[in-house]
């Protein structure tokens, strides 16, 4: 059967090329390449008399709160071949290193951060006010101490993952203990940030650009910054209800002219879109000398070089996420020509690891280690053994937000399994967002500690209340077509459910509220059975996805669902906070995190062990496959494209529009042929 549809797509693909070669011959010029060039530096050359120094730019981004070496479970402090990435004190003992074979010759060093150094492990949650001796952010904190006054940081989509509300909590607790420690909370930059209603002061924290002068090779550099979320990245910032992302490329065009208007020498940005969204608005916006880019968790192991007719260039750098490498980046710029062009003297991306000596500055250690205290203090306080217990044996791996992956069917199994025992009542379905979780379970040792299993999907809280220490777990109950509705808004929206419980099969083509083609239930034996429209179902859902229901509702009405209590009367939505004081799923008194739900179902529903079943993706998700033929479809197809052809052939002879009208005709016939043949099956 398998060489039988192997052998039909052959065919099918043979058939197009025939019915296209037409065309083929009517083809249009080829279109010019891309004016990226994979050289060095730009070609010109300034005055004579003009003066050229040095500068060396270190740059991360998508910190994502990762400041211990990953994962937890193999990290062996002083020993050798340890087989971990990152840590904030590596970070500083290289960027300390650094800054010290660059004083010898008196050239300046700058940290850059380009977005997204909150979210992704329990260190996020300590600057909310969780539980801490210092309420402080630990990432901006300890930045700080390495960076010093030239430590610069743009934000990402994910500091909007706590709300405006728990940004600004953020901001102001860090804000106020710096002011008592004597310490300067570093420039935070986002140029396309619209603060609508400034309910929380966040406004005095954020800025749209920011010019600072260092000394270099003894000159005085005046260099201008500014930072972007770039268009995928605000696709991702859910809670909008007081701030806007604006254009990136007209902010950008707006941000360049000012800062050459203040006489800068270099003009930075701190971008956090993805690197081919950099280029693209390199190519659009002359006058960047340096984009410092994020977002997209890509390295760029060589810089990339936008240039311009004019005779400018851009360069762009991109050094990954999680620290796992600090990106240097060393220069000569030419001053009083801002918006030409560097010259790029060296660039290395400095992978993290166990090669790097950790810090022996006892300021950093300290402040460490008391953040970690007031970790085990919160997961303590949710039953949880403290944050470098190992709780289990196996590895399950984590794929790309747009696929199911072992880590999505383990965690909605947990999920399921808390949420039942807790209420005491079947949970049918379980469902979270693949872009709130964060990491595999793996490890060279194939232990799994506590700070690992959080990590997972340590994101989140209540929204515009808090707590913010993960995303507490909601219940309520769905007729069938409202399942169906829920998951269709996710795949409409750009985003995809993890599930346990369901089976569904989609089409990523398919027009919105037309995505889902198939949906069924397994059953907790392994049965599998279509869903009924009318029937309630008990749901399993994090806070994220329960709190942009009310919203989805009112804006986008044909996606409507309403959750219901378990004998069918809808749950009001009137009042937000009332809405989640009655989905919230309530131990006690204490709200589930997520991440508390995974290390108990680790710890105790499995025994410490991982299955094999983990081992790989299990099935319940599945893309439609349009264009696999059975057999028995290529009589039809093969009729079908023996009347198309004549067809095509005599309007060619006529015209060639009405022959690339016959050709595309020809396609969509077979193409609804083969459908409506599979769909009689």
């Amino acid at each position: 059967m398998y060489k039988r549809r192997l052998l039909s797509i052959a065919l099918l693909f043979l058939l197009a090329a025939i019915a296209l070669m037409p065309l083929a011959t009517h083809a249009g010029a080829s279109t010019p390449p891309l004016m990226i060039n994979s050289l060095g530096a730009r070609g010109d050359v300034a005055a004579k008399e003009a003066v050229t120094v040095n500068l060396t730019i270190l740059h991360l981004s998508d910190i994502h709160s990762e400041l211990l070496p990953w994962p937890l479970a193999d990290y062996k402090p002083g020993t050798e071949n340890d087989p971990t990435m990152g840590g904030i004190t590596r970070l500083a003992a290289l960027v300390e290193q650094i800054r010290s074979e660059k004083s010898a010759g008196g050239e300046a060093v700058l940290l850059l951060v380009a977005g997204d150094f909150l979210m992704g492990t329990p260190f996020a949650w300590i600057g909310t006010g969780a539980t801490s001796p210092l309420n402080v952010s630990p990432e901006l904190h300890l930045l700080t101490l390495i960076g010093g006054e030239n430590l610069i940081v743009g934000l990402g989509n994910h500091e909007f993952d706590y709300t405006d509300h728990g940004l600004s909590i953020i901001l102001n607790n860090t804000n106020s203990t710096f002011t008592a420690q004597g310490l300067t909370l570093p420039p935070i930059l986002c140029s396309n940030l619209n603060i609508t209603k400034d309910h929380y002061g966040l406004s005095a924290f954020i800025r749209k650009n920011h010019t600072m002068s260092v000394t270099t090779n003894g000159r005085t550099v005046k260099i201008g910054f500014f930072a972007l979320i770039g268009y995928d990245a605000n696709k991702s910032i859910i809670y909008q209800r007081n701030i806007q992302i604006l254009d990136p490329v007209k902010v950008a065009r707006e941000q360049v002219e000012y800062l050459k208007s203040q006489g800068v020498d270099l003009i930075v940005l701190l971008s956090h879109s993805g690197w081919k969204e950099d280029v693209e608005l390199a190519k659009k916006v002359p006058g960047i000398d340096v984009i410092v880019g994020g977002h997209d968790h890509k390295l760029l192991e060589q810089p990339k070089y936008v240039a311009r007719p004019d005779g400018t260039n851009t360069t762009i750098v991109d050094a990954k996420a999680l620290m796992e490498y600090l990106g240097k980046l060393e220069i000569s710029l030419t001053l009083g020509t801002p918006g030409k062009g560097v010259m790029v003297r060296s660039y290395q991306a400095i992978q993290i690891n166990d090669t790097i000596q950790e810090t022996d500055n006892t300021t950093i250690l300290g402040a460490r280690d008391m953040y970690i205290s007031a970790i085990d203090g919160v997961i303590g306080n949710f039953g949880c053994p403290s944050h470098n217990k190992v709780v289990a044996r196996g590895v399950v791996e984590i794929g790309s937000e747009d696929e199911e992956h072992p880590i999505g069917d383990l965690i909605t199994d947990a999920m399921r399994w808390v949420a039942a025992n807790i209420t005491g009542k079947p949970v049918d379905f379980a469902l979270i967002e693949s872009g709130v979780l964060r990491h595999a379970l793996k490890s060279e040792s194939g232990n799994i500690t506590v700070y690992d299993a959080v990590s997972v999907a340590a994101l989140g809280g209540i929204p515009y209340q808090g707590p913010y220490v993960g995303s507490p777990l909601c219940t309520f109950y769905l007729y069938g077509y409202e399942v169906k509705k829920a998951l269709e808004f996710a795949l409409a929206a750009g985003f995809l459910f993890q599930v346990s419980g369901l089976r569904y099969v989609y089409d990523p083509t398919g027009l919105p509220t037309m995505k889902v083609m198939r949906l069924e239930q397994i059953t907790d034996d392994g049965k599998i059975i279509p869903i009924e429209d009318d029937k309630l179902y008990h749901v399993c859902v994090d806070m994220w996805i329960a709190s942009v229901i009310p919203t989805v509702n009112e804006e986008y009405p044909v996606f409507r669902i309403e959750p219901k209590y378990e004998n069918g009367t809808p749950i009001s939505m009137e009042s937000e906070a009332v809405f989640i004081r009655e989905v919230l799923l309530l131990n006690g008194t204490s709200i589930v995190p997520e991440w508390q739900a995974l290390v108990v179902y680790l710890k105790d529903a499995l025994g410490g062990e991982i299955p094999e079943k983990y081992s790989s993706a299990q099935g319940r998700i599945a893309v439609w496959q349009w264009f696999v033929l059975n057999p028995e479809d290529l009589g039809v197809t093969l009729t079908l494209y023996a009347v198309g052809s004549t067809v095509q052939s005599q309007a060619t002879s006529a015209s060639l529009m009405v022959g690339a009208a016959a050709t595309a005709l020809l396609v969509i016939i077979v193409a609804v042929a083969t459908l409506t043949s599979r769909r009689k099956k």
